[in-house]
């Protein structure tokens, strides 16, 4: 389920941007704004994608 929302909020990003944003800057964007869960990192992942910030 987690790969919809992704690519969904990648979207958004580059629709913000007129898709002029690097693809390492967009994926960064999107990795940074993750935020903890403080679960096992088999489970979560990079965590919880806040889009408030990826923007």
């Amino acid at each position: 389920m987690a790969t919809p929302i992704f690519y969904s909020i990648a979207a958004l990003i580059l629709e913000k941007y007129s898709k002029q944003i690097p693809a390492l800057n967009l994926i960064d964007a999107l990795l940074t704004s993750c935020k903890d869960l403080r679960h096992y990192k088999e489970h979560q992942g990079k965590g919880l994608i806040k889009v408030i910030v990826a923007l």
